[in-house]
Order: C-alpha cells, then structure tokens, then sequence
C-alpha cells in the first residue's frame, strides 16, 4: 500500500493513522479542513482526534486517497458478515462503513 500519497500523508501522522484514514475513506478525493467538527466525516470516520491531528497538518488542502488493499477489504467483508450474522441490520452497516445497503448485500451473498 506503499503509495506516495500515503508515505506522505504517514510521514506526518504516522502508518497506524494513514491506514485507518484510507481503509475507511480511500477512492476518495478529501478535503480537511482547517477545523474539523465531531460532525464532519474525517471525525466520523477516524475519531474526532484523529481528525484534529490530520486537519492540523493537511487543513485547507484537498488530497486523493489511495485505493484500501485487497487484504484491507477481505477483512472489512469478514467483518460485515460477522456482524450481519450477529443481528446488525443492513441499514446500520452501510453507516458504519461508509457503504450503501446494496453494496453490503453483495457483500453478505457473495460470502466474502
């Protein structure tokens, strides 16, 4: 996953948090703000600290993530299916992570 976007962007939050940032929102052209609220989809999707710590750095710019990894997504679909198994609906994955219902329905009956 060793892209030049996410060495720069690991370079100053470092690996643990680029990581995070792209397995939720990669594919995605994002801008940080300069402040960031608990209700903006950076908080959101990395906790609201998180999310200070990367506006801090990159506020006011727009930056296109990288793609998460095919390992990235075989873990996130096994963890959609455990949770669906275990009674979360449809609806709340889909918030959760940041997909629609019909993408987690692909998801459930493809098995992976």
């Amino acid at each position: 996953m060793a892209t030049k976007t996410f060495n720069m962007i690991s370079e100053y939050v470092g690996e643990e948090l680029t990581r995070l940032l792209i397995d939720k929102l990669g594919g995605t052209r994002l801008y940080f703000p300069k402040t960031v609220s608990p209700e903006h989809r950076i908080s959101l999707a990395v906790g609201v600290d998180n999310a200070k710590k990367l506006c801090d750095v990159f506020g006011g710019t727009c930056i296109a993530l990288p793609m998460e990894s095919m390992e990235s997504k075989r873990k996130r679909n096994s963890e959609i299916i455990k949770e669906f198994d275990s009674g979360r609906d449809l609806q709340y994955l889909a918030r959760k992570y940041w997909m629609t219902s019909r993408q987690i329905l692909t998801i459930l009956n493809r098995g992976y």
